[in-house]
């Protein structure tokens, strides 16, 4: 079912009533529900693995109006299962194709799956596309076909690993769950690290300060936030974390900068090779968070969730000015000055 939203006058009650008025398009699949969906499978593998998958759904097919076979909308297609080194022609034909198909559809699959598995997402995770194609048919000659198609890539959660697990720590559980982020709080003090005060969180453990292994393992494609609030406790942390800056997608420091420029100084003093912290400290945002203004935990939650987000999707904060117009910020805190250069405390 397509409905256009094409002016205010025309759909005003159907604006009141379902939310519409963006002069958009909506398209609404409706389909029959089953006892096994392969669909709702997929988004758990994609949650268990950890790995994205890519598939198109169809949504419109013009096959009745040159009078071939139809296609059913809702037909889904698994692009990754064509993105392998060999042929995709040979994969469809060994996986999909039986010996009593139709082959002006498994012609008009396999151009879509060609077609699709080359798309490049580039903002968003799923797109809208038209396909064209021409058909070779024995009755009328070579036709052109045309498929309408929802492309989407579905993504594994956001992770956030929290090291502490201090009272300020609960409000950036709620709010990072809020956004389906997978989150995990370590400590190592026993006391800290429970169950009861973390219930939100998808995992709670209390690491001792030498599991460097178990630490690397959690970081691994994450959002990390230190913040102990206990000095040994973020220096042993950091010392492992700048030394492996390619395994987090983002690394902050809660306190002063004064504070964490200390516990640098510290880490590159005792390191056998200071020079591999390079990256780490150059990736490292501290303070954590944006000034966003505000106080107390909730707050400084807002702010390090924000400058997370911005980070992950690679987007730099915007700033609206009087007259509408949006301007990017040239100065955001982000990346922190060579560990080389001198520790000045503000």
């Amino acid at each position: 079912v397509k409905d256009e939203d094409m002016s205010e006058d025309d759909f005003l009650g159907g604006e009141l009533n379902f939310g519409l008025g963006c002069n958009g398009r909506v398209h609404v699949l409706f389909e029959r529900l089953a006892t096994a969906i392969p669909l709702l499978d997929l988004i758990r593998q994609v949650r268990d693995t950890q790995q994205p998958v890519t598939i198109a759904t169809l949504i419109r097919s013009d096959s009745p109006k040159i009078k071939v076979p139809e296609m059913k909308v809702g037909t889904r297609i698994y692009l990754d299962e064509y993105l392998k080194p060999e042929s995709l022609a040979d994969v469809y034909l060994k996986r999909n194709m039986a010996s009593n198909s139709n082959t002006v559809i498994d012609d008009v699959l396999l151009n879509a799956i060609e077609k699709l598995s080359k798309h490049k997402f580039h903002k968003k995770n799923a797109e809208y596309i038209k396909l064209t194609g021409e058909l070779e048919l024995q009755a009328t000659g070579d036709r052109q076909h045309e498929t309408e198609w929802l492309l989407q890539r579905i993504c594994p959660q956001n992770r956030l690993l929290i090291c502490g697990a201090g009272n300020d720590v609960i409000p950036l559980v709620t709010m990072a769950k809020l956004q389906d982020w997978h989150v995990t709080v370590i400590d190592s003090r026993p006391q800290y690290a429970t169950r009861l005060r973390f219930s939100q969180a998808d995992s709670v453990l209390c690491l001792a300060l030498d599991d460097s292994e178990t630490l690397l393992k959690l970081s691994t494609g994450a959002a990390v936030a230190v913040m102990s609030h206990s000095l040994t406790q973020d220096r042993a942390r950091l010392a492992v974390l700048l030394e492996h800056s390619a395994h987090y997608h983002y690394l902050g420091q809660l306190g002063p900068r004064y504070r964490t420029e200390r516990l640098i100084r510290e880490i590159s003093e005792t390191s056998a090779n200071p020079h591999i912290l390079a990256d780490g400290i150059r990736k490292l945002h501290y303070p954590i968070g944006y000034k966003l203004g505000g106080e107390g935990p909730e707050a400084l939650a807002l702010s390090i969730m924000a400058q997370m987000s911005a980070v992950i999707h690679g987007h730099a904060p915007q700033t609206i000015l009087p007259n509408s117009q949006y301007n990017l910020q040239t100065s955001v805190q982000s990346d922190v000055n060579n560990y080389k250069n001198d520790y000045a405390h503000d």
